[in-house]
């Protein structure tokens, strides 16, 4: 009898946590060179999903929102597992990719009014990816496109 009281406890804790906001630490968002500049600074922080808000949201480690794409208005998702993120190749000159042999997970997000053009590009934890990636499925009902090197 104890034990079916703690499963029914564990399986409504886990459920009422989904509910609120999930972060996902390990998170870098990688941000565009300022105008002039060839080398952009990737930005360490975290993801969020955020059930009441239901918004998906990148949150730099000082507490600052950088990102923030509700789940309506994201359009298409992309997982790449490569050295080097392919899409962001000729905007980037990061040379700490150049010399690596090691596989990062990234996810670019494409979000806003059709012909606006945002996207966010993530290099996601490698300890978390695949937790980022279910969620992220299931709470905007998208597929993910996946693109992997080997």
């Amino acid at each position: 009898m104890r034990n079916k009281i703690f499963l029914m406890l564990m399986v409504i804790g886990t459920l009422q946590g989904f509910g609120g906001a999930q972060d996902f630490g390990g998170a870098q968002l990688l941000k565009l060179p300022e105008r002039g500049r060839t080398k952009g600074s990737p930005v360490d922080g975290s993801l969020r999903f955020d059930g009441a808000a239901k918004a998906l949201v990148f949150t730099a480690k000082g507490g600052s929102d950088l990102v923030s794409a509700p789940y309506a208005s994201i359009r298409t998702l992309t997982y790449e597992r490569a050295a080097k993120p392919r899409y962001w190749l000729g905007i980037f000159t990061v040379h700490e990719f150049l010399f690596t042999r090691e596989k990062k997970h990234f996810l670019t997000i494409q979000y806003g009014p059709e012909g606006s053009g945002q996207y966010a590009l993530v290099r996601l934890d490698k300890d978390n990816f695949r937790h980022v990636l279910a969620m992220l499925e299931s709470e905007t009902g998208k597929k993910i496109d996946r693109v992997e090197e080997y």
